[in-house]
């Protein structure tokens, strides 16, 4: 299979066939929305989280199909959400046990390396902290024990997403490659992550207008809070303020997955276009 390479402007180009998509079909928002609080609260309840952790890339291509459907002005049913882990469950299970495992390694990894550079003392620390702030009670920000804890953190969460990076690359279009292309497990990791690494530039590009518009969603939040009673009542504002909040958690999820959807067509269909 040839490797496509587009040019940069193609990331800002699956932004505009996001908002098409997006603004002719708005039950995608709710269905989108739905699926990433039902996904996260199933997660939070232990045993469940485990097995949904390793049911997350069949979930996914399920959403992805939804999207596919909606695109092709197919009629939408809990079939079209089924059916890629249906047809493709041992590859999916497999992918998420990977997925797991990925996860956990990169977890072990970075709490030892934090652990190295600032010793035991600091984790405990840290895990001091989280306690405190489970049970409500009060953290005194300026003592070194808080300061040495947020650095512990900062550190352990910088070396666990700079390892997940390329597990992330190569993840990106296995779900697709595995329901819509029937490849394996090894051989879609191994093309997702060199067709994500080959169109690095629209990867940025695409990247940096999703965090310009949610930039603007936060600076009309603040203007909106700080607003002063000749302009805007302070009440106003508020509920303004809340408004744009609930905006913007309600369109982040349905975009993420239409430029997901759309990042694969532009690659691997693009002779379909």
């Amino acid at each position: 299979m040839a490797l496509a390479a587009l040019p940069a402007s193609t990331g800002w180009r699956w932004w505009k066939l996001s908002w098409r998509l997006v603004s002719s079909h708005g039950n995608l928002a709710t269905i989108s929305l739905l699926f990433v609080l039902l996904s996260g609260l199933l997660t939070l309840i232990p045993g469940i989280g485990v097995i949904m952790n390793i049911a997350s890339p069949a979930l996914l291509a399920g959403m992805f199909a939804i999207f596919r459907a909606s695109d092709r002005g197919e009629r939408l049913s809990i079939q079209t959400f089924l059916a890629p882990a249906r047809e493709h469950t041992r590859s999916f299970l497999l992918l998420g046990i990977f997925m797991l495992f990925t996860y956990l390694v990169s977890s072990i990894i970075a709490t030892f390396a934090t652990a190295r550079i600032f010793g035991d003392t600091a984790l405990q620390s840290l895990q001091n902290i989280l306690t405190s702030l489970t049970t409500g009670q009060r953290i005194d920000p300026d003592t070194p024990e808080f300061v040495t804890a947020v650095y512990a953190l900062y550190t352990f969460l910088s070396l666990k997403f700079f390892m997940l990076i390329p597990v992330l690359a190569a993840f990106w279009y296995t779900p697709f490659l595995i329901a819509w292309q029937d490849q394996s497990v090894k051989k879609s990791l191994i093309l997702s992550f060199f067709v994500v690494i080959k169109n690095f530039s629209a990867f940025l590009i695409n990247s940096l207008v999703g965090t310009l518009a949610i930039s603007a969603f936060l600076i009309l939040t603040k203007l909106a809070l700080s607003s002063t009673q000749a302009i805007i009542p302070p009440q106003i504002g508020a509920w303004i303020a809340i408004l744009l909040i609930i905006i913007m958690i309600g369109l982040m999820p349905v975009f993420l997955y239409a430029n997901w959807y759309f990042s694969y067509k532009t690659v691997f269909e693009k002779e379909a276009q």
